[in-house]
């Protein structure tokens, strides 16, 4: 879909999928079909909370070498995860957020907004941040439902210009225990079903399982690479 809108080169993709480094370090939200094709993916990054700003995916961002705004962006992140530190939270990046276009302007690009936050809950609280593209809907969806701008002074930081993937930016901020009121209960429910979720992985040591993977009660489905159904 990235290919199809412009945002990526074919010459970025790896047998037919657009992978980056960070892939292997974070949590896939799937969207599944009724034939179980994917039509949608987010991607959930977790980090402890003294990650430093330039251990961030944003510290890369056309945004952090600006000369004007580059400082203000590195200082409002740290604000963020001093907050972090103070409540003993994980710092988490959201991104990739994708959906074929026959699901655009339904309540599925909602529904998996608010998976963001019933997953976080689930993991144990998390404050965040997300980058949502300023030219559709899904940064105003995510400000519906509790994204905030990420401010210094203040002041917002502006929209800004992704090169890679050509594309008006907008970096929103978000705390797990504070979402948009009006859809508590919907993230509750979403919190209860994604208990009977399978967790897919290709690493089956119990060390290596992400916070409350476990604990949470999560089935384990572990996986090869070159399972095609589920990781092509």
């Amino acid at each position: 879909m990235y290919l199809r809108l412009g945002a990526i080169e074919a010459s970025q993709l790896t047998a037919g999928r657009h992978q980056v480094p960070i892939d292997e370090e974070s949590w896939h939200l799937l969207v599944l079909d009724q034939d179980d094709q994917v039509c949608g993916c987010l991607r959930y990054r977790e980090h402890p909370s003294d990650v430093d700003f330039s251990q961030l995916s944003l510290a890369h961002s056309s945004l952090a070498r600006c000369p004007q705004w580059g400082s203000h962006l590195k200082d409002a992140v740290e604000d963020e995860l001093k907050l972090a530190r103070s409540f003993n939270l994980p710092y988490v990046e959201v991104g990739g957020w994708a959906l074929l276009e026959r699901l655009h302007g339904t309540s599925e690009a909602l529904r998996m907004a608010l998976v963001m936050y019933a997953l976080a809950r689930k993991l144990g609280g998390a404050i965040g941040i997300t980058t949502a593209n300023h030219g559709n809907c899904s940064a105003s969806i995510l400000r519906r439902i509790g994204g905030r701008s990420l401010e210094r002074g203040q002041r917002a930081l502006p929209p800004y210009y992704d090169p890679q993937y050509k594309r008006d930016i907008e970096i929103l901020r978000f705390c797990s225990w504070a979402p948009n009121p009006r859809y508590a209960g919907f993230i509750e429910r979403l919190e209860s079903e994604i208990l009977s979720l399978p967790v897919l992985t290709n690493r089956p040591r119990a060390a290596e399982r992400p916070r409350a993977f476990s604990a949470a009660g999560w089935s384990n489905h572990t996986v090869s690479t070159a399972d095609s159904r589920w990781l092509g």
